[in-house]
């Protein structure tokens, strides 16, 4: 088994490895140097667990995009303010419509490209493995 698959504890008991829980105390109260190797991939497996078996970056990307939504009709209701109400610099009501609507459409594409992935991670991460015991050949 490869170190760096991201739900051990699942892999071992799929194997038929008993798990079981032991409680210590420890002795030694000392501050433990930790290798930044280690901590740097332990935190890197960290993330991407929570990337494989949540559902955090979809759930950002719907929450920036509905912000990023608001915020385009409030820049467009904003420029259209400025433009009817006072005298604007030349340019600067088009490229506040432009840059809001990209913005929106940039962050509605990424969302609907990251509920893409999520599925596929879904499809290929949580599926059911299954283990054979053994298999025989059925003749007439």
């Amino acid at each position: 088994m490869n170190k760096t698959v991201p739900y051990r504890k699942a892999i071992y008991a799929s194997c038929g490895l008993k798990t079981n829980n032991i409680k210590y105390k420890s002795i030694d109260h000392t501050i433990v140097l930790s290798d930044k190797k280690e901590h740097k991939f332990r935190f890197g497996l960290a993330v991407d667990s929570l990337i494989l078996f949540t559902e955090v970056g979809y759930s950002f990307a719907k929450i920036m995009t509905v912000f990023m939504m608001l915020m385009s009709i409030f820049m467009t209701l904003y420029s259209i303010m400025i433009y009817a109400t006072s005298n604007p610099v030349a340019g600067w009501t088009t490229t506040i419509l432009f840059l809001s609507v990209a913005f929106f459409g940039i962050f509605g594409v990424l969302t609907i490209i990251i509920k893409y992935l999520q599925l596929l991670v879904d499809l290929v991460f949580k599926r059911k493995h299954y283990s054979f015991e053994s298999i025989e050949k059925l003749t007439n």
